[in-house]
């Protein structure tokens, strides 16, 4: 009789071997998965927001003022988010000729001057929405996208692992309608 009370309160011999234990019991050295379970949805949530709380950029060009007003509407005019996950979030302090997005961030700014080093005038533009994209790989991690045939110029970086199509079409509709070709 001790010896079935023991395997009732530790699940028994089954449990010892890896089988499920009898109904009631648990096996030897196992605490409830709950905690963990609802943690990691926790965790998971704060995570997936957005990114929490506000973000600081660095390098943000400053465009000259012949575009600045133009600038500062396209980004007035963005989205509130460009995808799953990606939604807008605050900047500190705030910069009214750039907007980010999303955790990792994606980040845009208008007003760059001058063209991206490896561009070329014969280089392959990805034309999203009637707006020309021409991308760099900045490292495997990073693509950044500029439309080096608008002005004012806008730049878009963000992870590799983000789907670009997506955010460029979210974008499109401000980039045109603060920005003119200037191959036409």
């Amino acid at each position: 009789m001790a010896r079935q009370n023991r395997d009732m309160a530790t699940g028994g011999e089954q449990a010892e071997r890896g089988r499920r234990p009898a109904r009631g019991g648990r096996r030897p050295g196992r605490s409830c998965r709950y905690p963990v379970f609802v943690a990691s949805w926790v965790l998971l949530a704060l995570v997936g927001c957005g990114g929490p709380g506000s973000i600081r950029l660095t390098n943000v060009p400053i465009p000259a003022e012949s575009v600045r007003s133009s600038c500062v509407d396209l980004v007035h005019d963005l989205p509130p988010s460009l995808g799953d996950d990606l939604d807008r979030r605050t900047l500190d302090p705030p910069q009214a000729t750039a907007a980010a997005y999303g955790a990792a961030p994606v980040v845009l700014t208008c007003g760059a001057p001058g063209l991206p080093a490896s561009y070329r005038p014969d280089a392959m533009l990805s034309v999203v929405d009637d707006v020309g994209w021409f991308a760099e790989n900045l490292g495997g991690t990073t693509v950044r996208y500029s439309t080096p045939t608008r002005q004012p110029q806008v730049v878009l970086t963000l992870p590799a692992d983000v789907q670009a199509f997506e955010v460029l079409v979210s974008v499109a509709p401000a980039v045109r309608a603060h920005s003119r070709s200037t191959t036409s």
